[in-house]
C-alpha cells in the first residue's frame, strides 16, 4: 500500500470517528431522558400534561372520598 492511500484511509477513519463522536455527545431527546416533544421539566407528565398545583397527595388521601374525614 503507498503512503498516499494509507493516508486517505486515515483521513477516512478520522471521519468516521468524528462523526460517531459527534452522536454519541449531541444533545436531544436521547440523551436528556425527555419524550420527544415535551420540554422535560419536573412538573411534565410522560404525555405532555401538567400536574395540578398543590401538594402532592398521599395514596390514603387520594382514596379517601370528598366530604369523609379519618
Amino acid at each position: 500500500m503507498s503512503i498516499k492511500a494509507y493516508v486517505k484511509q486515515v483521513k477516512q477513519c478520522m471521519l468516521m470517528i468524528q462523526y460517531f463522536v459527534f452522536l454519541l455527545f449531541r444533545e436531544g431527546p436521547a440523551t436528556t431522558g425527555a419524550a420527544p416533544g415535551t420540554t422535560g421539566t419536573a412538573t411534565e407528565n410522560r404525555d405532555g400534561t401538567v400536574a395540578p398545583p398543590g401538594p402532592i397527595q398521599t395514596p390514603a388521601e387520594l382514596w379517601q372520598r370528598p366530604g369523609e374525614s379519618r
